[in-house]
């Protein structure tokens, strides 16, 4: 992760959930963790996912990877506005 220049990866403090992905949560550090970006476009509608780190199990991530392309919601905190960034 070092390698990659992370910026501020959520300016409109969206969250992201995906009721498949229930699953995998509690599993203790045996595939260590992945992470994911999800790009948005001005609708806020999903333009595209990528894997920025990977699961030591190549199959979790494409699970993972594919479950998100196919059932991801987005949603926004009540008390946020979701003016453009600056």
């Amino acid at each position: 992760m070092s390698k990659k220049k992370l910026f501020d990866p959520n300016p409109l403090h969206l969250t992201a959930f995906n009721e498949n992905l229930e699953m995998i949560e509690g599993y203790k550090n045996k595939e260590g963790f992945a992470v994911f970006q999800v790009d948005l476009t001005t609708d806020l509608s999903i333009a595209s996912i990528k894997i920025l780190k990977k699961f030591q199990n190549h199959a979790l991530t494409k699970a993972v990877f594919d479950s998100m392309k196919k059932d991801l919601a987005l949603s926004k905190p009540e008390n946020k506005t979701t003016a453009n960034p600056t």
